[in-house]
């Protein structure tokens, strides 16, 4: 009997040893393929990015105060509802601190923080279609709606057309209001 748990035991330990050989011979092939590529195909470097500078630019407009118009759908692209709004719509998922806070160890604190964004806002990981739309009412005054369904906020004033589902320009003529608007 002890000779047979001896084998069993060896056969499960050479199983075990043969899955770990097996991964550490991918672990090894995959770098090898990495090290090549990386000789023959370097990651370029580039002096600019025009990507960074639009994210700048999308910042830049959302911190000035401008006046938008912002327009609902649901998710199957139906028009809710729209207004005249301030600025741009506030992502749900968004806080004014960083929920993290530091955790004591033995040696002290320890614990990298989020940091924030360049508009003082963390975000948190928070993934959600939700916004806050920061609607004008007709005296003026802010109006804050949650909204979980999609939103279109533009830098100028909408002709939203109910009827057929569709928005375009208010501010520029156009024969077919719905001409390259709607879904």
């Amino acid at each position: 009997m002890k000779n047979l748990l001896i084998l069993v035991f060896a056969c499960l330990l050479s199983i075990g040893c043969e899955k770990n050989s097996s991964a550490r011979q991918e672990s090894r092939v995959v770098e090898k393929q990495q090290r090549l590529l990386a000789e023959s195909q370097p990651v370029h470097i580039y002096e600019t990015s025009l990507e960074k500078k639009r994210v700048q630019d999308a910042y830049d407009l959302r911190m000035e105060a401008t006046s938008t118009w912002t327009v609902v759908t649901a998710l199957n692209g139906d028009i809710v509802f729209d207004c005249p709004s301030s600025a741009y719509g506030i992502p749900y998922g968004v806080s004014l601190t960083s929920p993290e806070g530091f955790r004591s160890s033995a040696g002290g604190y320890h614990m990298v923080l989020p940091q924030a964004e360049p508009t003082g806002l963390y975000t948190n990981g928070v993934t959600t279609s939700a916004t806050w739309v920061p609607c004008v009412r007709s005296d003026g005054a802010l109006e804050m709606h949650y909204v979980e369904g999609n939103i279109t906020t533009v830098p100028y004033p909408l002709d939203v057309d109910y009827k057929n589902n569709c928005f375009t320009r208010a501010d520029q003529f156009t024969d077919d209001i719905c001409r390259g608007a709607g879904r």
